[in-house]
């Protein structure tokens, strides 16, 4: 693993906003506080915040003896209070810290731990930092393809995510994959994607990490002036993100870079500034490295005892960062341990019981004592509280009782005035509908008596023919709109779906009212029909009579309001998906206020028995009811005596 890979993660988390402002020290002191009171308090929540506040501060100080202190304990509140979220951070953030140590099976294990409970609470950007880190541990440990596997997991989250800063860390890793298998120039061109996705976050760690790389990578085809400038950018990086074990590990890479200009004293005075910061901090994978390098410039040199004493220390830290029995040993150790502890806990345990005995004998008594004492008592509050809890649902049973009561009434009140209004409504409805009836009836009547007379002329016995035909048409479609009305309420009234031509639906429409408009004395009013000029194309699938009668009722009430000017018709298709009829007016107007009253059943705008105009006022709920049966709409636009526009908008089906 190069130094670049390991610290990408927990070595970046949260900080206090004292910490961000710099206020180190007041941060730290800040959240002591805040943990003893969490501790006076017994807030459990209180100091684990606290807690892993102050891991997460020293962390990013990288001071990582007392961050593994805090992450530790934690942990275990964070275990304790099953907050899930927080233990899975702050497992990724202490496996990065033991990685970064050399001990590969304890950030494993944090690693695969933080990676399940991501899963199970669906946290996808802890997912994504898991599977780099386990990507990490593969690569170090010279499994290439199982590495690359896991990055491009975790590479695959951050672009779903959208996480340009998990993108950059990602890619650096991919990218170090590649030059340490050899294919340099892949390598660089992921160095170059990671170094400007870093620009874009303006994060100056990441930027310091992708440049160190290029820098490598120039360094090894021997451009040592690019390899220089890419190194102290690097530095500058570091420093304006203030990590000093960046700076640290830049200090050997700039030995490095001596080291092949053959500026073999430079090349030490570099190695020696980084590990004096190194080696207190047990970086053991860096200090590896600068031991190597170290050996080689002595060897340079021809100073071989210390080439020798560097080699010798270099291959302990590897042995000791790589060996199987090693860690074999550390984990027999370990449970060593905790078994010594349990068995000096159980002797411990079985003191405080032969102690305990002995208690327990003299205080039986008092407690027999107590005992009857406390049963006295709890006999008491319990029927104290029986008595209340008795008296508390007879109190709770009024109340109910009482809104009940006041529901009950106000339901008869509103059930009252809706009897009322209906019986209103019907009233008005008989009234009126007796008068359509008995109108056109009369009609009928009395010009079939002038006929049968037998004294009239053949022009007049023509004329009183057409308004027997007339009138007749009229009672008709009254009976039609009580018929129709009877089936909607019923639910009887079904569509008669098929293949149905609207511009002869339309053509129809237009004939029969010019001539209703002769008969009705309305000849001054113009009608328009107006039809796309493919009209005669369009055929849709729908009911044509039930469409026809949508029409026919509202140019029948266009005409019943209007005394001059002209009354406009046709239809749309609107984006192919819906068909928009409409019947526009320039009558009498509809104030606003009655633009839902006028669908009402059993409603006019006028519903006095002197009222101007005729109609059975069943015309437009019919309309209505038909549009919703059709999964349609109708709705209008009026002005109060300048005219009215009604739509009516249902789904177009082609025909065919």
């Amino acid at each position: 693993m190069a130094a670049d890979d390991f610290q990408q993660d927990s070595l970046q988390d949260n900080s206090s906003i004292y910490n961000q402002s710099g206020e180190y020290q007041s941060s730290i002191d800040s959240l002591l506080r805040n943990l003893e009171i969490g501790q006076e308090q017994n807030d459990s929540i209180l100091m684990l915040n606290s807690i892993h506040e102050l891991a997460n501060i020293y962390d990013e100080r990288e001071k990582y003896d007392s961050a593994l202190i805090f992450y530790k304990r934690a942990i275990r509140l964070a275990e304790a209070t099953g907050d899930k979220a927080s233990l899975a951070s702050m497992q990724n953030n202490l496996g990065t810290i033991y990685l970064a140590w050399g001990n590969y099976q304890r950030a494993f294990n944090l690693y695969l731990s933080s990676l399940n409970i991501c899963g199970e609470i669906e946290d996808s950007t802890g997912i994504s930092r898991s599977l780099n880190n386990i990507g990490i541990i593969y690569s170090d440990w010279g499994e290439k393809g199982i590495s690359l596997k896991y990055y491009r997991r975790s590479l695959e989250v951050d672009s779903l995510l959208g996480d340009i800063e998990g993108q950059s860390k990602t890619l650096n890793n991919i990218a170090t994959l590649f030059d340490e298998m050899g294919d340099k120039e892949r390598a660089l061109r992921y160095y170059f994607r990671a170094l400007g996705l870093a620009a874009l976050t303006e994060d100056h760690y990441m930027i310091a990490v992708a440049s160190s790389n290029i820098g490598g990578y120039y360094l090894e085809i021997e451009d040592l002036e690019t390899a220089a400038d890419y190194y102290f950018k690097t530095m500058e990086e570091y420093i304006l993100d203030g990590s000093i074990i960046g700076q640290a590990e830049t200090y050997i890479l700039i030995g490095d870079l001596y080291q092949a200009q053959k500026e073999f004293s430079a090349a030490l005075d570099y190695y020696t500034q980084g590990l004096e910061i190194l080696v207190p901090r047990k970086l053991n994978w860096s200090i590896m490295n600068a031991y190597e390098s170290m050996h080689q410039v002595y060897i340079e040199q021809g100073n071989y005892r210390e080439a020798l004493t560097y080699f010798s220390q270099f291959h302990d830290l590897k042995d000791s960062i790589f060996s199987i029995e090693t860690s074999t040993q550390l984990a027999l150790l370990t449970n060593a341990y905790e078994i010594q502890q349990k068995d000096q806990e159980m002797e411990l345990q079985q003191v405080r019981m032969n102690e305990q005995k002995a208690k327990i004998r003299w205080q039986r008594s008092i407690m027999i004592i107590l005992g009857v004492v406390i049963l006295t008592i709890i006999i008491f509050a319990l029927l104290l509280a029986r008595q209340y809890r008795l008296r508390m649902k007879a109190w709770k049973q009024l109340l109910v009782q009482h809104k009940e009561i006041l529901r009950n009434r106000q339901e008869l009140i509103i059930a009252k005035e809706q009897a009322e209004e209906s019986d209103r409504l019907k009233s008005t409805f008989l009234v009126n509908i007796s008068h359509e009836l008995r109108t056109p009836m009369n009609g009928i009547m009395g010009f079939t008596d002038l006929l049968q007379k037998g004294s009239v002329t053949p022009d007049k016995h023509q004329l009183y023919l057409s308004y027997i035909a007339s009138s007749s048409r009229q009672l008709l479609k009254v009976l039609n709109d009580i018929i129709d009305i009877s089936s909607i309420e019923t639910k009887q009234l079904k569509l008669d779906i098929r293949s149905c031509s609207l511009h002869q639906i339309f053509k129809d429409l237009l004939e029969y009212f010019n001539k209703e408009k002769a008969e009705s004395n309305k000849e001054k009013i113009e009608l328009i029909c107006k039809l796309p000029p493919e009209a005669g194309q369009h055929s849709c699938m729908g009911d044509a009579k039930r469409l026809s009668q949508v029409v026919f009722n509202l140019l029948n009430n266009a005409l019943m309001f209007t005394k001059e000017g002209s009354i406009e018709f046709g239809y749309k298709i609107i984006d192919k998906k819906s068909l928009l009829l409409y019947v526009k007016d320039t009558g009498i107007g509809i104030e606003r206020s009655n633009f839902d009253l006028i669908f009402e059943r059993f409603r006019q705008v006028d519903d006095s028995t002197t009222r101007q105009h005729s109609g059975s006022g069943l015309g437009l709920s019919i309309c209505k009811e038909l549009a919703n049966l059709m999964n349609g709409r109708i709705y209008l636009e009026s002005e109060l005596g300048k005219g009215s526009t009604f739509y009516v908008e249902i789904p177009f089906v082609p025909a065919g």
